[in-house]
């Protein structure tokens, strides 16, 4: 009898701890940050976007992206925001001729790009989303950037879905032009086992 009592007591215990541990849990309409963003040897200041922005980015991507004048998604693909984060460089800084950015990403954002992967970086304008000219590279764990202008950003990667020679669906990422920053459209693979 005594046993019952304590298990039902360890077990009471246990959930009064679970109940309050997700009550503390962060807020999940919010990106994780990134591990740190960078101007030369300035370290910028960052903060999380506010949930209406980011809200708007992940709702319109496509259709932001597709207004671009950069050209259509490439079949069975979809974009992904890789990070998104309200930058600020210090008062006085000259952002005329541009400012080249890194940031510095968690192991999380970096999962499925690689070294030289170019994604879009998106810029709000105070009103709206928009796609910047150029687009952000990666190398060794970091975004790099030239941008003109400081205020939230989103850097965002566009995945298609190709299957390999066993059939099954690989997630790969799309890079983008050097010259146009439009994305690059590889080659459609037929699946071996289906010919789509």
């Amino acid at each position: 009898m005594k046993f019952k009592k304590l298990v039902a007591l360890c077990t009471a215990g246990a959930l009064c701890l679970g109940m309050s541990l997700t009550a503390f849990a962060a807020d999940a309409s919010r990106e994780e940050l990134p591990a740190g963003v960078t101007a030369g040897d300035v370290k910028l200041e960052v903060k999380p976007l506010n949930k209406q922005q980011l809200e708007d980015v992940k709702k319109d991507l496509t259709s932001i992206l597709e207004n671009s004048g950069r050209g259509d998604m490439p079949e069975n693909s979809k974009a992904e925001v890789v990070v998104a984060a309200d930058i600020d460089v210090p008062e006085g800084t000259d952002t005329s001729k541009g400012v080249q950015i890194e940031v510095a990403l968690t192991d999380t954002q970096k999962n499925g790009l690689s070294n030289g992967d170019r994604l879009y970086v998106l810029h709000w304008n105070g009103t709206k989303w928009e796609v910047l000219n150029g687009w952000a590279e990666y190398r060794d764990g970091k975004l790099y950037a030239k941008v003109f202008d400081f205020s939230p950003f989103a850097f965002v990667k566009i995945t298609q879905i190709t299957y390999d020679k066993d059939g099954k669906p690989v997630e790969k990422v799309i890079t983008l032009e050097k010259d146009t920053g439009k994305v690059v459209t590889p080659a459609k693979k037929a699946s071996p086992k289906t010919g789509e």
